[in-house]
């Protein structure tokens, strides 16, 4: 009896033991993670009143979310970086707008939210391709500096003018560094594909994410200038706006 319980036990330790070594198996994580937070930068595209507005700037950003069902999400994103863009032979103006926004979003993984979790079991690189992809609509405020030297003034040329701050000694315009704006509609498209979402022990996972987003400003200020011709007529156009193409990592908790 007593080597009989003796191998009882020793086959218990064994059977713990292979279980501690061997991977979770498959698809036992159904992504119930209520908090996810995602960082990462990019490249951004100023789309203004210039003749050449397209130069890249660089921008990082972080990114809070709460699920609230499966498939929608609720957050906030903060950025920080640059909008710029350089002067061309029928236009000297140029501009560096170092930027910084913050902002709430909703996020809807539409796959996920037809599915609603029934592909859990099936989990094939397609689904998980499937289930990756969202769309996303928010709203940002946005803080502009335009530091001298960043932006081509000349009190000369109105449409080289930007908001006035005030009128110097001699009568001249002296122009607003400081400029704030809302960003409304903010839309992100993209792909967040998991890496370790059914092989991790605790739960929690890390994604690969990839992001487009198509932020359009409320006014025409996003890269400094009103526009004038010159005769001295404000000239209606379009709001201005600027894209964020982005790579970075999701930590889902």
């Amino acid at each position: 009896m007593r080597y009989l319980l003796f191998a009882i036990l020793l086959l218990n330790l064994s059977v713990a033991n292979a279980q501690l070594d061997c991977p979770v198996p498959f698809a036992t994580n159904k992504g119930d993670q209520k908090y996810h937070i995602t960082t990462g930068m990019g490249l951004t595209k100023l789309y203004g009143d210039m003749d050449k507005s397209g130069t890249m700037g660089t921008a990082f950003f972080l990114k809070f979310d709460y699920k609230l069902l499966t498939g929608l999400h609720i957050g906030i994103e903060g950025q920080l970086g640059s909008l710029e863009a350089i002067s061309s032979i029928v236009d000297e103006r140029y501009v560096t707008n170092n930027y910084y926004s913050g902002g709430i979003f909703v996020t809807a993984y539409p796959y996920d939210l037809i599915v609603s979790g029934k592909h859990s079991y099936n989990y094939s690189f397609k689904n998980r391709l499937l289930s990756g992809i969202y769309v996303g609509l928010g709203v940002s405020g946005i803080r502009n500096f335009y530091k001298e030297g960043d932006i081509y003034r000349d009190p000369n040329l109105l449409y080289t003018y930007g908001p006035i701050a005030y009128y110097d000694e001699n009568g001249l315009p002296v122009f607003k560094e400081k400029i704030n704006s809302l960003l409304f509609p903010a839309v992100n498209v993209g792909l967040a594909l998991p890496i370790n979402k059914h092989t991790t022990r605790t739960g929690r996972y890390w994604s690969a994410v990839a992001n487009a987003q198509f932020n359009f400003e409320n006014n025409e200020l996003l890269d400094g200038y009103i526009p004038y011709d010159q005769n001295s007529q404000r000239i209606q156009g379009s709001n201005d706006m600027y894209t964020f193409y982005s790579l970075g990592v999701r930590y889902s908790l």
